[in-house]
């Protein structure tokens, strides 16, 4: 419905002159208290009609204005959209955890482990989660309950039927059958 039909239906409704039609059926003396005040009435929709027209006209205003602004820079990697680095609680603060620092994350129950150099943290997620918005050509989830990144592995060893993926730290982490055929896809093995 076009804007000023809109604003022209709601101004008679609004103004009293269905009451007017209305007083014709009915005697004129129980419409004589409402005469006088109708020209205030009249006026005050008037006011009301354009206020509600100037709100509509500068929301669509600032509708316009945020649909013109250019997009900001992103930060994306040619693979895809993944962060720089992790942030986890550590007492009342937030450590700020880079990429490039992660070992290891382990599964822990509800928890992650989130192990470098400097030492391990607890988060609240999902290794799932984590697979997901690290980058999979610097880590690899190669177990169940592992993700290591491939920059820190010194080496891979097999001990009878089992692999294991030997990390900078000196920690050593079983290898399943699909974490043995992800790692060897992105180290080209």
């Amino acid at each position: 419905m076009p804007e000023a039909v809109r604003y022209l239906l709601f101004f008679i409704g609004t103004s009293g002159i269905p009451l007017l039609a209305l007083s014709l059926l009915f005697p004129t003396d129980i419409f004589k208290l409402y005469l006088p005040l109708y020209p205030m009435r009249l006026l005050f929709i008037a006011l009301l009609c354009l206020v509600f027209l100037y709100r509509e006209r500068s929301q669509k205003e600032d509708t316009e204005q945020t649909s013109v602004i250019p997009e900001q820079p992103s930060n994306n990697t040619p693979e895809g959209p993944y962060p720089e680095h992790i942030l986890v609680r550590s007492g009342s603060s937030l450590k700020v955890i880079p990429l490039t620092d992660l070992i290891l994350i382990q599964a822990e129950g509800d928890y992650i482990r989130i192990v470098t150099s400097d030492g391990f943290w607890l988060k609240e997620e999902t290794m799932k989660k984590m697979q997901e918005i690290l980058p999979p050509s610097q880590y690899v989830r190669v177990h169940r309950s592992f993700i290591v990144n491939i920059g820190k592995i010194s080496r891979i060893e097999r001990c009878g039927q089992q692999q294991y993926v030997h990390l900078t730290n000196g920690t050593s982490v079983r290898i399943s059958a699909s974490g043995y055929m992800s790692l060897k896809n992105v180290l080209g093995f």
